[in-house]
């Protein structure tokens, strides 16, 4: 309970389909993680991240479960050889690109403190995926007073970024296709439907801690289901971004090598790091032969 199925800030590199026990699909407000959806049997994790070119997925077990995997290759060619799941994948709004867009909508809206989770139940009725290289169907939910967001993440960041809002259908018509050939996504919402998010609000909603309690009957002792990985594994489909060329310090030989670990620890746990002090700990250590 409470290991990380899917991270947003990489594109994952597996796809899990939830065969038993459950999971939550996590969003960030004021600093503070919340449930946005409980995530059950049949829900599938990581395909919105791989569709959309960003990673959009913190996904967390509620449960011991266990789930199908694919690599994020696996699934690519899955996608290119079967059209009617190339078609459900990418005709389907997933929940986690509108939670990230929500996520978007209030970070430039500081005063507004309603929860996600709230929005996601009053928008994900109304809302719907469009692809940018369908024009007439961009030109008609601009024409029925929709607002048309970006979703997915182009390679070039000249061409915009998750969260911007298209107006211009010419605009939109030439946004390139993703690195797999697929056209960038765009979320449709109605406009009078935005109206309360992006205004200030006169009431605060409190935020809620779920406790989850163990399914009874869940205890699973099929020997051969290999356990998950501590970590989800990351894709080499993420583009990389300054942030994460900053992150990364390499080295050479035991020392550095090990120098530059916990360097990027430190940086993970935003804690200072004390060069000197780490280095006369290791070389005391290697002296001793430790």
């Amino acid at each position: 309970m409470g290991q990380p199925l899917c991270e947003s800030r990489f594109i994952p590199g597996q796809v899990l389909l939830i065969e038993t026990g459950s999971a939550r699909l996590l969003g960030e407000q004021d600093g503070r993680l919340s449930t946005l959806v409980k995530l059950e049997p049949g829900s599938v994790i990581g395909v919105a991240s791989l569709l959309r070119g960003s990673g959009c997925e913190d996904v967390r077990a509620a449960s011991e479960l266990v789930a199908r995997c694919l690599s994020d290759e696996q699934f690519l060619q899955l996608m290119q050889s079967d059209a009617a799941v190339a078609a459900y994948c990418r005709e389907h709004l997933w929940e986690a690109e509108l939670a990230a867009l929500i996520e978007s909508l209030l970070n430039n809206s500081p005063t507004q403190s309603r929860p996600i989770s709230s929005w996601m139940g009053e928008l994900l009725p109304l809302a719907h995926v469009l692809e940018a290289s369908n024009r007439s169907a961009v030109q008609a939910a601009l024409g029925e007073k929709q607002r048309l967001f970006l979703s997915s993440s182009p390679d070039n960041p000249d061409c915009g970024a998750p969260g911007d809002e298209l107006l211009d259908v010419d605009v939109i018509a030439t946004l390139p296709r993703s690195r797999h050939g697929w056209p960038m996504r765009l979320i449709a919402l109605p406009a009078t439907a935005l109206q309360g998010l992006q205004a200030d609000s006169a009431a605060d909603e409190v935020l809620q801690t779920e406790v989850v309690s163990p399914v009874p009957g869940s205890a699973l002792h099929q020997s051969d289901i290999p356990l998950a990985p501590l970590r989800p594994p990351v894709s080499r489909f993420n583009q990389p971004e300054t942030d994460d060329r900053d992150f990364f310090v390499s080295g050479e030989g035991v020392l550095e090598e090990t120098l530059a670990c916990f360097q990027m620890l430190t940086k993970l746990m935003k804690l200072p790091f004390r060069r000197d002090a780490v280095e006369r700990v290791l070389r005391d250590q290697l002296r001793r032969g430790q």
